[in-house]
């Protein structure tokens, strides 16, 4: 089965995990940038990521619970940044996170800070075909098409 996660609270959100199976190895905050003058795929930009230590440290979302934006959980390191806490989070911006496990399909989701709080949200990224090294942004529901 899927991971499942739910966003909650307010800035910084919180992630609660309830479902998947497997031990967590990877969560991932991404910052959508809507700039047109970039590359499809260079408009998503990973603000914080945390991944395992390693096999042993790694934990089930039952005993992990919930992830707190900038808190990494024992038995995970913060590979992005490098150094540092990770940039706030700003209204009016888009983010997604992507939390991958063991077994199954990693959870995803889109969401924004409105108002103080962390509300669901979906983020109209564009499709794409690679061709001579160039990226060509297509309608949606193309053949051949990257999002």
């Amino acid at each position: 089965p899927a991971t499942r996660a739910k966003i909650e609270g307010g800035n910084p959100p919180v992630f609660s995990i309830w479902s998947g199976t497997g031990k967590l190895w990877m969560i991932s905050i991404i910052e959508y940038i809507g700039d047109k003058s970039l590359k499809p795929s260079q408009r998503d930009h990973e603000l914080w990521r945390i991944d395992a230590d390693g096999t042993e440290s790694a934990q089930y979302p039952s005993t992990i619970g919930k992830i707190t934006y900038g808190i990494v959980p024992r038995g995970y390191h913060q590979s992005v940044p490098s150094a540092g806490a990770p940039p706030p989070l700003t209204p009016g911006k888009y983010y997604s996170y992507w939390i991958a496990s063991e077994n199954g399909m990693p959870a995803r989701g889109d969401f924004e800070i409105r108002n103080g709080s962390a509300l669901a949200a979906t983020i109209q990224r564009p499709c794409y075909r690679e061709e001579s090294d160039k990226e060509i942004e297509l309608p949606c529901g193309d053949s051949d098409v990257n999002r």
